[in-house]
Order: C-alpha cells, then sequence, then structure tokens
C-alpha cells in the first residue's frame, strides 16, 4: 500500500538523520585554519621571570535563596571573597549571571525577593571584595525574574549588585606594559523579564547587536578579547542567526559563560571549539558544585582550570599550553617552542614543600623554581625533544600539610593536532538551538498535521491480522489510525489543537506580576512588545509528544480491541492483558498534565489556568474523548473495508 511504503520512507529518513547526527557529534573537529591566518608575535619569548603574565577568575550561578542551602551557600561564597581570592590574587573577578535565585520554595514560582539581594550584597560589604579587586558581576536569568523594565523597583542588580552595571555595561580593559586585553559584556537577559520557567533563553535585538559590534571594533587592536555572557552562545536568540558567533570569531578569542550549571551531571567540563577558532567554556555552578574557574594569559597563551571550592593546592599550567584549547587564529602558538621552561601557576593559602614535573610518565631531571615569590614558578626544559606528536605533562604540587594536587594536559608542539572535547559539550554549546527549536517544531507540526488529515481520507484495502508484526507494524498502526480518524468526533479535536499550537495561543497568564501576557509558540505578546521567545517553540513540543501522541495512540488502540472483540470497559480487564498496562500509562499521563495545569496556575495565575488551550483545555478535550470512545455502542469500519469484514474480522494482509 502506498500510505504504509510512504511512512516507512518517513520514519527511514528520520532515523537517518539521527544516526547522521549522533555520528557528526562524535568525530566533530573544528576546521583547520590555515597557517598562513595564524597569529604571530616575536616581541616576547617565554623563560623564567614572571613578566607577561596575569590572571583572573570566574566564577557563577550563585543562587542566594532564602530557602534553600542557606547555612553553607552564602557563607561558602564569604569565605570565597575572602581567603581564596587572597590567595588567588586575580586581575579581575568576573561573576556571570545568577546572583540570586528567585524562586520559590517548592521551584515551581518565582519572583524578586529583597532579602535575597540584601545577602549578596552583605556578602560583598563584609569582605570588601569589590574594593580589593575588580568585580564585574552580571545579570543571569533569575535576576529578571519577574522584572517589567531596567528602571523599576523590582530592579535590583542596580541597587544591591557590586558592578551596578557600570563597568561590565561596556567594555573593561587591563592595561600591561605587554600589552592590552579586553573584556566585552554581552547582555542578552530579557527586558521584560517573564516568570519561570519562559525565561530561559537570552536575546539579542538589532540594536544590542551592533553595540557589541562597535565595541568589539574598538578595541580589535588588543593582544587578546575575552567575551563573557551568562547564556551560552547556544542559547541567545539573534534577530541574525550566527551573527554573534562570527563576530567572536573576529575579534576574541574566548566565550566565558554559566547558565547550565553542569547539565545534572551530564556535563562536567563544558568546552568546545568552534568551527570558526573560538573556544567556548561554560562554567558549573557554585549553587551546588561550588566551582570557580582560574584564567591564566601568559605571553598571549590562554589556559584555565575549573576547581572545586576548598581544594588545595590549584596547579595551573600555562607553558606549554592543552592542544585542545590551542587557538592559532588568535594566539602566537610558535611561543611554545620557543619557550625555554615549564611554566605553571600554583595557588595555596600556605607554602609549597615538593614540585615534580613529569613528561609521557618520565620525571624531569630539572627542579621547578619559583619565581621572584610569585604563584609562578618554572622548570627548564629543552621544547625540540618534544617538537613531534602529542604529549603528556604532568605537575603535581604537596603543600606543607601534606595535601597533593596534580594538573595534567596533553600538548603538542607541531602544527597537527587533534581538539578532544566531550560530546555533551558539543551538543550544548555547539548546538544553535534557536535555529534546531524551531526547525524541529514545524517539521513536527506540519507532520502531523498532514498525517491526520492523509491517514483519514486514505483508502485503506486490507484489514491487518491482530497479531501481524506486534504492536510495531505501520500497517496496523496506519489501520487503528484511520478506523479512529474516521469518527469526526474524535478527528477534529486532535486537528485543531495542532493547528492551534501552530498558530493560536497556547495560554494567557499573568507572565510579570500585574501584567499579563499572551503565549504563542513562536513567542510572547507582553506589555505591547513581542519577545522573540524560542524557549517557546520547546513548551509548545512537550505537551504534543508528552499528552497528544500517546492519547492518539491509546484511543486508537482501544478502537481496534473494540472493533475486533466488541469490548466493553467492564470487560478490558478480563479479556486482555495488555488493556490494564495501558489504562495505567493513560492515566499516568493525565495526572502529569493535572500536574501541569496546577504548575501553570502558581508560575502565572488563575488565567494561565483556565484560558489555557494547550493544557487544561486539553486535559478536558482527553477525558471527553475517552469516555466519548467507551460510550460508543460498537466501532465500525469505513465502507471501503466493510467487505473484507468476515466472521473473525482478521484477513491476512
Amino acid at each position: 500500500m502506498l500510505l504504509v511504503k510512504l511512512f516507512r520512507f518517513l520514519v527511514t529518513i528520520i532515523l537517518f538523520c539521527v544516526l547522521l547526527f549522533v555520528v557528526n557529534l562524535y568525530k566533530y573537529q573544528p576546521a583547520r585554519i590555515p597557517h598562513d591566518q595564524w597569529k604571530t608575535d616575536y616581541t616576547y619569548h617565554p623563560t623564567n621571570t614572571s613578566d607577561n603574565i596575569f590572571w583572573f577568575v570566574q566564577v557563577s550561578d550563585i543562587h542566594v535563596s532564602r530557602y534553600h542551602d542557606l547555612k553553607t551557600r552564602a557563607p561558602d561564597f564569604k569565605r570565597f571573597t575572602t581567603e581564596t581570592l587572597d590567595a588567588i590574587k586575580p586581575e579581575l573577578v568576573l561573576v556571570t549571571g545568577d546572583l540570586t535565585d528567585a524562586k520559590t520554595r517548592d521551584f515551581t514560582g518565582s519572583e524578586q525577593y529583597l532579602d535575597e539581594w540584601e545577602t549578596y550584597q552583605r556578602v560583598l560589604a563584609e569582605s570588601n571584595v569589590t574594593q580589593r579587586y575588580v568585580w564585574l558581576d552580571i545579570k543571569g536569568n533569575h535576576d529578571t525574574f519577574d522584572v517589567m523594565s531596567l528602571d523599576e523597583t523590582k530592579n535590583h542588580y542596580l541597587k544591591y549588585s557590586g558592578d551596578k552595571g557600570k563597568r561590565s555595561k561596556f567594555t573593561y580593559q587591563v592595561n600591561k606594559s605587554f600589552g592590552k586585553y579586553s573584556f566585552i559584556h554581552v547582555n542578552a537577559t530579557l527586558v521584560p523579564g517573564p516568570r519561570r520557567p519562559f525565561n530561559f533563553l537570552g536575546y539579542l535585538n538589532e540594536a544590542s547587536l551592533q553595540r557589541l559590534e562597535a565595541a568589539a571594533f574598538d578595541v580589535k587592536s588588543s593582544n587578546l578579547t575575552f567575551w563573557y555572557s551568562h547564556y551560552p552562545t547556544s542559547t541567545i536568540t539573534c534577530t541574525q542567526p550566527g551573527r554573534l558567533r562570527t563576530m567572536i570569531s573576529h575579534y576574541g578569542c574566548t566565550y566565558l559563560c554559566g547558565h547550565l550549571h553542569d547539565l545534572g551531571g551530564l556535563g562536567k567540563e563544558m568546552y568546545a571549539m568552534h568551527p570558526n577558532g573560538f573556544l567556548e567554556a561554560e562554567l558549573a555552578d557554585w549553587k551546588i558544585n561550588r566551582k570557580y574557574r582560574i584564567v591564566a594569559v601568559d605571553h598571549d597563551l590562554m589556559s584555565f582550570v575549573d576547581v572545586k571550592h576548598d581544594e588545595w593546592p590549584v596547579v595551573l599550567i600555562t607553558m606549554p599550553k592543552p592542544a585542545s584549547f590551542m587557538m592559532p587564529r588568535f594566539e602566537p602558538l610558535h611561543r611554545m617552542t620557543e619557550s625555554t621552561h615549564i611554566r605553571f601557576l600554583i595557588f595555596n593559602p600556605v607554602a609549597i614543600r615538593d614540585i615534580r614535573v613529569h613528561i609521557d610518565g618520565v620525571e624531569l631531571e630539572n627542579k621547578a623554581e619559583n619565581v621572584n615569590g610569585t604563584s609562578l614558578w618554572a622548570c627548564k626544559w629543552n621544547s625540540e625533544d618534544y617538537s613531534h606528536g602529542s604529549h603528556v605533562l604532568r605537575v603535581t604540587a604537596v603543600d606543607q600539610l601534606g595535601r597533593s594536587k596534580s594538573s595534567q594536559i596533553d600538548f603538542n608542539l607541531g602544527e597537527k593536532w587533534r581538539y578532544h572535547f566531550r560530546s555533551t559539550s558539543i551538543l550544548f554549546l555547539l548546538t544553535d538551538f534557536s535555529f534546531w527549536l524551531p526547525s524541529l517544531f514545524y517539521f513536527t507540526i506540519l507532520v502531523t498535521i498532514c498525517s491526520l488529515v492523509v491517514i483519514r481520507k486514505a483508502q485503506i484495502n486490507q484489514i491487518p491480522k491482530e497479531s501481524s508484526h506486534g504492536f510495531f507494524s505501520i500497517t496496523r498502526l496506519l489501520f487503528k489510525l484511520n478506523l479512529l480518524l474516521s469518527y469526526d468526533c474524535f478527528f477534529y479535536p486532535f486537528l485543531i489543537y495542532s493547528i492551534n499550537v501552530l498558530l493560536g495561543p497556547q495560554f494567557v497568564g499573568e507572565l510579570v506580576t500585574g501584567h499579563l501576557g499572551i503565549c504563542f509558540s513562536y513567542g510572547i505578546l507582553l506589555n505591547g512588545r513581542f519577545l522573540d521567545e524560542r524557549q517557546m517553540f520547546a513548551n509548545s513540543l512537550f505537551p504534543m509528544f508528552m499528552f497528544v501522541l500517546p492519547l492518539l495512540l491509546y484511543l486508537s488502540t482501544i478502537a481496534e480491541l473494540r472493533w475486533r472483540k466488541d469490548l466493553q470497559f467492564r470487560d478490558c480487564f478480563s479479556s486482555c492483558t495488555c488493556l490494564p498496562v495501558a489504562h495505567v500509562f493513560m492515566l499516568l499521563d493525565l495526572l502529569i498534565m493535572c500536574y501541569s495545569c496546577r504548575s501553570m496556575s502558581i508560575s502565572y495565575g488563575m488565567y494561565a489556568l483556565l484560558l489555557n488551550p494547550q493544557l487544561t483545555w486539553w486535559l478536558l478535550t482527553s477525558i471527553y474523548l475517552i469516555f466519548r470512545l467507551w460510550n460508543l455502542k460498537s466501532i465500525k469500519l469505513k465502507k471501503s473495508l466493510e467487505r473484507f469484514d468476515n466472521a473473525d474480522k482478521e484477513i491476512s494482509s
């Protein structure tokens, strides 16, 4: 049958695309930068002196909360601003968003709590950290929950943060005798800022992109330019897709961010090299993981290490640098081969007792020596001995308290090397979700609508046996759907819901306190402004896969069983062993739908419960359709199939 062949072809294409995506994910390598585009600078040569190096610290997603982790989160952060930073002595500190938690006790609602901001400000004041260091703390999505405008009283960031948007609003520069280093803040937080959960993806309009481009152009003569934001580039929607990444590839070397935490343990180290040659490094959260990052620039070569708070000593190898982080377009990599010493930083509150340096498992004869009483150490080596292939460098430091810590990197001094990143990093940092979410959404919805119409209109000319190919038979699946959708009372609810998901409103709710908004699959209408919030595409797909398609399969299965066996609801538990399982799963699905409706009402008020075609209305429709199907006296075939209906209603396919 043509319809069966068409659906088999569609399933094959989808599976092939998924397989191709997975293969590319595991085999990903960024494009090779032509050698004539490599940066060269022979002004300095790395030796055992303390010049031409500086370092800074990044910490992200603090989530100061009035409800959770009260005894340790803020106190630990205070110790970080005093003991930890005093041991590191950074040039500056980047705090990349989500300074406060702004969520209710049960995590379903959100608002700006003044006491959370006062706690954050008190930590800064008591530690005096903003006076001792350059402190650039920026907003995250949690810091904009339920904030209608930048100048309203609930925008506590302007009053209670350390920087208050002053220095981070513009490009910040570190000027050294050996060069100029720039830091550009990418502010992609939403204005207005809806309450959770629809405030996850960032957004840059045309004006913001032009300001960033102008700022980057002004500092194009910098030795290195660091871009920092709360959001990874994969979670930022731009008016022109890919423009932000193109901008960074022209005017910067590294993009530092937070926001994704550690993906529930899936993304402990989220780093990836973009195809056009710049590095993106997402930092795990302070909230749960107590992570911070030390970034060093040694002779214009950037290296970093992510550290768990209170783990000492901290070892950061700066020369040579890890092969996976090499950026030939932005860094003078030839300085590694010209270096006379291996260089590394060791940070520790107490003195270091012993240091050992190994390359490829062999300890170097030359001992590491401290450089001028600083945190920098150097160990003499002959780089020519390692000019071919990849090598493993390990530095182990032991302090006077007996604490030991090792840092190990793979380095390569040649012109060809391979990048090694986790698949989760490549997936979540390099995927442009602002492009793929709407693409997946429109594909899914259009296929669903077309399938509903085609299956209803199709002329099925055979009836598959009940036992043929089991549940996964496409022929039997199409027959069940055709049997169900031939009834107007079942066909039109699914069709209308799908069309409404595509075009109509999903719900109306109090997205910001005192302000009603209308949510569509393609954005949010709030206070007369349309927000291009592409998280709504994912929000619209979730009920389709979780509630609509399972109900369609359940109803079609019941319809087929009732047609074959003239089954009544009171008989199903004794007559068919598979039906009780189907009933249980359908009941669980309805309960999850009820919970989702409750969550929406808590997040966005009673309007979001009552004026909600996506969840509440579909919940009522689902219950109606189930009762309607079981209350039909009998299930009948289309007239085109009646001639195949024999006594037992089973004919070979």
